[in-house]
């Protein structure tokens, strides 16, 4: 039985093969219209033949399975047994431990102040001392939120509750 991760094999070679020497060509002639034609419609044909193995691939993986479930129930579950390590192979991570997340954290909400952070942080608490006058600074009455609610349109928005 091929596992799942070796479906790539299942594409011609052949037909790879061209397309990286085709790749290598486009990367030294990249303005050449015939290069990038020719590169192009290679690479079209290439993934329509890998989804076409990936798809018969499937197929006889099914009918193997359909076959084997009633002549060879032993068989059956080896080949499920195959299948559900390939997929687990592809999905597990390393654990990372715990306390290396901790510490990764820790570090990472250390305050690091210096002399130049610090006329920064003067400078900033100064500017929010200052005044700036605009639309934004002052406060908005109840009349105006009842008439922006009178202004939404009926079953457009998300009821207030």
């Amino acid at each position: 039985m091929v596992s799942i991760e070796k479906k790539a094999a299942l594409v011609n070679e052949g037909l790879r093969r061209q397309l990286d020497s085709k790749e290598k060509l486009l990367k030294k002639f990249s303005k050449d219209p015939i290069v990038r034609t020719s590169y192009f419609s290679l690479l079209k044909l290439y993934r329509k033949t890998r989804k076409q193995k990936l798809k018969e691939f499937r197929r006889s993986v099914m009918d193997e399975l359909d076959n084997l479930h009633e002549n060879n129930p032993n068989k059956y579950w080896n080949l499920l047994k195959d299948l559900s390590k390939d997929t687990n192979k592809s999905t597990s991570s390393p654990d990372i431990p715990c306390n290396t997340w901790f510490d990764y954290f820790k570090e990472l909400n250390k305050s690091k102040i210096n002399t130049t952070d610090n006329n920064f942080i003067n400078r900033f608490k100064q500017l929010e001392k200052e005044k700036i006058f605009s639309e934004l600074d002052f406060q908005i009455n109840d009349k105006e939120v009842i008439t922006a609610i009178y202004t939404l349109k009926i079953r457009s928005q998300v009821a207030l509750t």
